[in-house]
């Protein structure tokens, strides 16, 4: 269907289609490389809430277990759930641990 409908376009048709989408996804790369120049980094508060949720979502954390715990403290705990989340694997997978 596809190659139907391309080979009835004229020639100046087809190469006004794919000059537009070279401009297009030239645009598309300048707006996306804007994008990501204009994100900041996390603060340490992001950080430490982003932390605490993965940890309450899988280890069934409470708030209350937070009190008194420092960033460094909070941090190395999301680092060992974050290598259990990535390690994981699925047990009907063929892969044996």
């Amino acid at each position: 269907e596809y190659h139907q409908f391309a080979t009835e376009l004229p020639l100046e048709r087809r190469i006004e289609l794919i000059s537009d989408l070279i401009r297009f996804q030239d645009n598309y790369a300048k707006v996306y490389k804007f994008q990501t120049q204009q994100r900041k980094p996390w603060s340490k508060k992001q950080k430490r809430d982003y932390y605490m949720a993965v940890i309450k979502s899988n280890l069934g954390w409470k708030m209350k277990d937070f009190k008194g715990m420092t960033f460094e403290e909070i941090e190395a705990k999301f680092t060992a759930v974050w290598k259990q989340i990535e390690n994981f694997i699925p047990m009907d997978s063929k892969e044996e641990a």
